[in-house]
């Protein structure tokens, strides 16, 4: 009996310890500023536009951020995307994605106030990036 709850505990063990689940790397960019790994690049190239509703005032819509980034791989461009981010700071928008990793991004900041406008070199692009890959 004891040798079977041993073999029982170390079979156990073998199964917690089994393969880690995928890695998270957090970043923020500037406009113009551009993030690298393993070959693909994304640069946040600029807002096009805030219409997320300021803080301390009430809507009646939600409103959104429009930015454009640039997508590279191995240097040369790919494609140019709009990605639409959301007043709800928690909704991810994926901007790549590869069997390898993803890319994702998850907020614009600053958030806007009634006090007055954001400018564009003021803002800040929140990406995650996750996956199997070393990162």
């Amino acid at each position: 009996m004891r040798i079977f709850l041993f073999l029982f505990f170390v079979t156990s063990l073998g199964f917690s310890q089994s393969t880690p689940g995928p890695e998270h790397l957090y970043s923020s960019l500037a406009p113009g500023q551009t993030f690298t790994l393993e070959g693909k690049s994304l640069k946040f190239k600029k807002v096009i536009s805030d219409s997320r509703c300021p803080e301390g005032t009430t809507c009646i819509w939600a409103g959104e951020a429009k930015v454009l980034v640039e997508i590279f791989e191995n240097g040369k461009l790919l494609e140019e995307r709009v990605i639409s981010l959301g007043a709800s700071r928690n909704l991810p928008s994926d901007l790549l994605g590869e069997n390898i990793f993803n890319i994702s991004a998850l907020r614009l900041s600053p958030y806007p106030e009634i006090s007055g406008k954001i400018a564009a070199s003021d803002y800040s692009l929140y990406i995650e990036v996750s996956g199997s890959a070393e990162i």
